[in-house]
């Protein structure tokens, strides 16, 4: 989503030289990816509201997955909090998504409402920003009330950490930037590559978190377990190449010439897509179908953006 982001801005700047056909073609590449990212948010929506109303209807069999390390009305109080707050976390993140649609729409109608999109394009970032700190009871939960065990505890509280600390403040940034984009081009391209770098890495940073917890817990022999040594190659090469082309395309706008930073974040796009992708046909194919929903799937159609950035990216110096 934060590349999308990214890249949809260039077509404001009146230096970047790109055909209107070629552009027709990133804006429904952009339209696949917003549209799979709607779909996934909504689906999370719906299960969280079963879940929401359970816990309601029911309070007294309220346990949470984790359960309690402690049992008093502090702990009980958090928990509920927790799963309160992630529920209204994902309805930001719907209405999030509904605005990112919505302004996905505007860029594709012939006349070119490129203003508006970008007043909803810059909703969308705020309230992406507010969903990641939705996270803080979770965390809070995680560190003092979880009955996982302690590595479990200090790993999945780091992973939300991560999200919130790298992705809420670029965003709300970037949301910023796009609101004035019209008179500080080279601003909001630059915290549109922070946001899409920072995004990258907290997503690598999670994985890489999963499988320390896996460590710590089962030690090293799993790394030589088949097919478990697969989905960690996964992310150990194909996550790992994503975050550093992320680095190296916010890195190479130290200079004012974008089209280098396109090609790397593009690459970064696509091995993003490809990591989710070997996620999904590896839960398929060993009879673990139940994990598929948890792998960022709005990322797949990624690929086809990255690679259409690969292939067809602005060469623009920007004053």
């Amino acid at each position: 989503m934060f590349s999308t982001n990214f890249l949809g801005s260039m077509k404001n700047c009146s230096d970047v030289k790109i055909t209107q056909r070629n552009y027709s073609i990133f804006r429904v590449s952009v339209l696949s990816v917003v549209f799979c990212f709607f779909a996934y948010v909504f689906y999370w929506l719906a299960k969280s509201l079963v879940w929401a109303a359970r816990i309601t209807l029911e309070p007294a069999a309220y346990s949470p997955p984790t359960g309690f390390r402690i049992i008093d009305s502090c702990s009980v109080f958090t928990a509920f909090t927790m799963e309160y707050t992630g529920f209204l976390g994902l309805l930001v993140r719907f209405a999030d998504a509904s605005y990112a649609l919505y302004a996905t729409y505007l860029l594709l109608r012939k006349d070119q409402a490129q203003t508006k999109a970008a007043e909803k394009a810059s909703d969308a970032l705020v309230l992406e920003g507010l969903y990641f700190l939705s996270f803080i009871p979770a965390v809070v939960f995680l560190l003092r009330f979880s009955a996982l065990p302690q590595t479990s505890n200090l790993c999945l509280s780091g992973a939300f950490i991560a999200q919130m600390t790298l992705n809420s403040p670029a965003l709300i940034w970037l949301a910023l930037q796009l609101r004035k984009h019209s008179r500080e081009t080279m601003g909001l391209i630059k915290a549109a590559s922070l946001a899409a770098m920072n995004y990258t890495i907290a997503l690598w940073v999670t994985y890489i978190l999963k499988w320390t917890e896996m460590t710590a817990l089962e030690g090293f022999n799993w790394l030589f377990s088949f097919p478990r040594s697969l989905g960690f190659l996964n992310t150990a090469s194909i996550l790992s190449l994503s975050a550093l082309s992320a680095v190296a395309g916010a890195h190479s706008l130290r200079r004012p010439v974008i089209g280098n930073a396109v090609r790397w974040f593009g690459l970064s796009a696509t091995l993003t897509g490809v990591h989710t992708a070997i996620y999904t046909i590896y839960c398929a194919i060993f009879n673990v179908v139940q994990f598929i929903q948890f792998g960022e799937l709005w990322t797949l159609p990624l690929i086809a953006l990255g690679l259409y950035l690969l292939l067809k990216n602005p060469k623009t110096k920007l004053a």
